[in-house]
């Protein structure tokens, strides 16, 4: 017996807004572009020679080259879409379908729902959600800041996310949102593999073509660990050794500066006292009590401003000489801390 399968073909459509395109059984279509409409592609043929439900299909519903603007792009039972570029929107990738080659630019998403499947992706600034039972088999690429949110609940024990994960540059964002975030959350990076635990868990993934050494790790909207590619602040121009007179002012961070490379960052300061008594004061320092003071995050240019016009008194002490030690402690908002204790 023989049998062939003839194929409608739509080229070059475009989707505006209050349209529709559904592409079923075995349609194509190439090169659509989706101005604030709604397409979907779903559906395979069967093989007609035979009565085997199990048996592979002879053919499916398959979009390429579609341009997202705006509206929406669903893909299901059995349909492949392929080069996709998004530049708005939500691409869905429902159970059983296919999405090869997608770009995701800033402001669109493209959800994986439980048995949907998504090769290899490019982030370009928008967002990857692959929902619990989403199917990742091909490589994850990094261009331009954006966020990959893996949403597999794990509890206890260890997993591997199987996709490699290519060019994470500053700024980029890994939403482990079913790995509860507790204050016990650390990301350790060995060669290529970085692994994410919360003491009770762990997941393990591994990194591609990239030189950042450091995630910073905040809780996202769920109660999940973020992730943000980072670099670590630092404190420089820290002065031992200074001296003055018994309850005489002195500044004693006039040389210190604080660097945040990380873009947009907030940076907030801790300082601790230790050794001869004192007290620090400065419009907008904050007492916490036992020697411990803070300054509120803003820029690190302007922390670093703040941090200059700190006057120290020290407690009167006798004529002998006593020695107070500062300890710095800066806390980027993207999650990551660094320590000074070379101010005395």
């Amino acid at each position: 017996m023989y049998a062939a399968v003839i194929r409608s073909e739509v080229d070059s459509a475009v989707v505006d807004s209050g349209g529709q395109l559904h592409l079923t059984g075995a349609g194509i279509a190439k090169n659509t572009t989706i101005d604030g409409g709604v397409m979907t592609v779903s559906g395979s043929i069967p093989d007609p020679v035979t009565d085997d439900p199990n048996a592979p299909a002879v053919d499916a519903s398959a979009a390429s080259g579609t341009i997202l603007n705006s509206g929406s792009l669903s893909v299901s039972e059995g349909g492949i879409i392929t080069s996709t570029t998004l530049n708005g929107g939500t691409l869905d990738v429902l159970n059983q379908g296919t999405a090869n080659a997608s770009t995701i630019h800033l402001g669109a998403s493209e959800f994986v729902e439980t048995g949907g499947i998504v090769g290899a992706t490019t982030i370009a600034g928008g967002m990857l959600d692959l929902k619990a039972g989403a199917i990742s088999d091909d490589a994850i690429t990094f261009s331009g800041q954006g966020t990959l949110k893996l949403e597999q609940r794990l509890t206890s024990g260890a997993a591997t996310f199987v996709s490699e994960i290519k060019s994470v540059s500053l700024g980029d964002r890994i939403d482990l949102s079913g790995l509860s975030y507790t204050s016990r959350a650390t990301a350790t990076i060995s060669g290529s593999k970085l692994t994410v635990s919360n003491g009770m868990a762990s997941e393990t993934l591994t990194l591609a073509d990239t030189s950042v050494t450091h995630f910073g790790i905040t809780k996202d909207g769920a109660g999940g660990i973020l992730l943000t590619a980072a670099a670590l602040p630092t404190i420089a121009g820290a002065i031992s050794g200074q001296t003055t007179s018994n309850e005489a002012a002195i500044n004693p961070f006039a040389a210190v500066t604080i660097t945040d490379p990380n873009a947009g960052a907030m940076d907030s300061l801790i300082i601790t006292l230790a050794g001869a008594a004192g007290s620090l004061s400065e419009a907008g320092l904050i007492s916490l009590g036992n020697e411990t003071y803070e300054l509120a995050a803003t820029s690190a240019a302007q922390l670093t401003a703040e941090l200059h016009d700190l006057t120290f008194v020290a407690s009167p002490h006798g004529d002998g000489s006593a020695t107070t030690t500062f300890t710095l402690s800066d806390t980027s908002s993207v999650g990551l801390t660094v320590n000074d204790i070379n101010t005395s």
